[in-house]
């Protein structure tokens, strides 16, 4: 079976937007990710990520062979479920700003209107209301049960997984230099940037007891984001280097 690639989407880092890129460049080679609508019954991170895999549990073997990109919101460990080689890549976000755009975003759902109609930003954060507002990033990626209170551990973890299975580490607030590493090093078409599922009318004052809570509760994926932010600075760094080699060795012929 041929080697794949699996997109592990965190919500709020841009991920649509990628996916949309994704849809473009493997077409029907790609496959998303996502819960049996009949499963998703309240729109909350944990039911989502309880059944993102009921998509791909209802796969056949011939249909699971001609696929080469995964794409969705799930937690580390697909490769587990499948026989050949896989390669991960994800795209993380600052911290505070993903928690923020979570915030916004799931406020404008339609079945979330009445009930986060009245409810602040700070209730939202501090009356545990949904997985997201807390280490997400870390969760996902370290694979973390659902049930579970992220730990330090999980960011151990998590930084493993990244080492060993992770082929690319992307940072949303550099989407752009994000692109130029898939187009230069793996040779990806189509690539543009329209942006897709962006938050309308986002939150825009912040206190400063807001701050520190979302801090406090993001601490992992704060220590995260900077392991990763360090990652794709020392990648992009070298890409950008061997470039310059190449037409540097191209004007010397």
């Amino acid at each position: 079976m041929k080697k794949k690639t699996v997109f592990l989407h965190i919500p709020k880092t841009a991920g649509s937007t990628f996916n949309h890129i994704i849809q473009k460049q493997f077409k029907e080679r790609s496959f998303r990710l996502s819960p049996d609508p009949q499963n998703y019954t309240e729109e909350t991170t944990k039911c989502y990520l309880e059944n993102s895999l009921d998509s791909f549990n209802k796969l056949n073997k011939d249909s699971l062979k001609k696929i080469e990109m995964f794409y969705g919101h799930i937690l580390f460990g697909l490769h587990k479920k499948i026989d050949c080689q896989i390669k991960y890549i994800t795209f993380v976000r600052n911290p505070f700003n993903r928690v923020i755009s979570n915030f916004d975003w799931i406020r404008r759902l339609p079945s979330n209107r009445v009930k986060y109609r009245d409810i602040s930003l700070k209730d939202y954060l501090t009356q545990d209301m949904d997985l997201a507002v807390s280490n997400l990033q870390t969760r996902m990626i370290s694979g973390a049960n659902l049930n579970s209170t992220v730990e330090a551990k999980h960011l151990d973890l998590a930084i493993d997984n990244l080492e060993k299975y992770f082929s690319e580490i992307f940072i949303t607030e550099r989407f752009d230099d994000s692109l130029t590493v898939l187009n230069k090093s793996y040779g990806w078409q189509s690539i543009y940037n329209e942006k897709k599922n962006v938050t309308e009318n986002p939150t825009d004052q912040i206190d400063s007891d807001i701050i520190k809570i979302i801090n406090e509760k993001n601490g992992l994926d704060i220590k995260l984001y900077e392991y990763c932010t360090k990652n794709f600075d020392e990648r992009f760094k070298k890409l950008s280097q061997s470039n310059l080699k190449k037409i540097l060795q191209f004007f010397k012929r």
